[in-house]
Parts: structure tokens; sequence; C-alpha cells
């Protein structure tokens, strides 16, 4: 059954290249909510209720078209797709959320280093 979900994950990669390249933000954030209800399947560890409550009070305010949690060994972070940034951020900042925004790229992994310190790499 857990080799069959991840089947169906795998089986997502090239429908999310294709979103990405139409950069098509509503599909994006449902395939990665589809992505995270097969992966909850696979464990009751992969995600908790307060969690689960945070990600689907966000949701049910529009503020996002969906998301996934990311990371390991008990931490991690929610990587969601949202049509209306300002919204999502002032929304993060009642719930006394963190964000990082970010874009995506066509350089591929690359190495970079965060530091306080400097202005610029």
């Amino acid at each position: 059954q857990i080799i069959e979900g991840y089947d169906k994950i795998k089986s997502l990669n090239n429908p999310m290249l294709k979103l990405l390249n139409k950069n098509n933000i509503s599909d994006i954030g449902n395939l990665f909510s589809y992505h995270w209800n097969i992966k909850k399947q696979f464990s009751n560890e992969i995600s908790n209720k307060k969690i689960d409550n945070l990600y689907n009070k966000i949701k049910k305010n529009k503020y996002i078209s969906g998301g996934k949690l990311i990371g390991a060994g008990g931490g991690g972070f929610f990587l969601i797709s949202t049509p209306n940034k300002n919204e999502l951020i002032r929304s993060l900042k009642i719930e006394k959320l963190n964000y990082l925004d970010f874009n995506i790229d066509n350089y591929g992994s690359r190495i970079i280093i965060f530091d306080n310190h400097l202005k610029s790499l």
C-alpha cells in the first residue's frame, strides 16, 4: 500500500512540471495538497491536529490555493501556493508565523550561503 502511494506521488512529477511552466498557481497548490493527503495516509505522524487545523484555517480563508508540509524529523515547513501573497502574509503575521518568500529559477541546485553580516554575495 505504501509503495502504491509512492507510485502515485511519483506520477505527479510531470503534471507539476507542466503547471510550473504555465505558472498555474491554483493548480500547483491543489497538486501540493493532493500529494500531502497521499503522504498522510502512510502514518499518523506525518501531521497532527494543530498543523492540520492551522492549514485548514488558512485554506478556508482562501489565502492559499493549496500546500503541503515538507521537512523531516519532527520539524518542517508548509510549502504553499497563493494567488494573493499580501493577504497570506497578513494572515500569517496574525497567527505569529514566519514566512520565507521565494521564487523558482532555471539554474538548478546551487549552494547558497546566508549570512546576516554579508551585504551581497
